[in-house]
């Protein structure tokens, strides 16, 4: 079974199926090496390549802690979009935990 599954991933993540998935979705390839290549041939796409080349994990340097810090986050937008709090009482209430 894990052999089947591994065989499934190598089968997704490949050149020819990366770039054949891009273009039938109008997606950006994940492959960070098949991005300039595809944006040659759909330059529209340019900015979504580059943040994706770029792109990190929220989760990266928080790991276990993102729940957390991510409640956090979301109540201070809360607070700011209801007008409970001005954007910099949100924001300080957020950098206080």
């Amino acid at each position: 079974m894990q052999a089947k599954a591994a065989e499934f991933v190598e089968c997704m993540s490949n050149e020819e199926t990366s770039l054949s998935i891009a273009e039938s979705r109008y997606l950006v390839p994940t492959r960070t090496d098949l991005i300039d290549g595809y944006i040659e041939q759909v330059p529209e796409m340019e900015a979504f390549g580059e943040q994706i080349k770029t792109a990190r994990a929220r989760t990266a340097q928080l790991g276990a802690e993102w729940p957390k810090a991510a409640t956090v986050i979301y109540n201070a937008v809360q607070l700011a979009i209801t007008g409970e709090a001005t954007a910099d009482e949100a924001f300080a209430k957020a950098a206080q935990g």
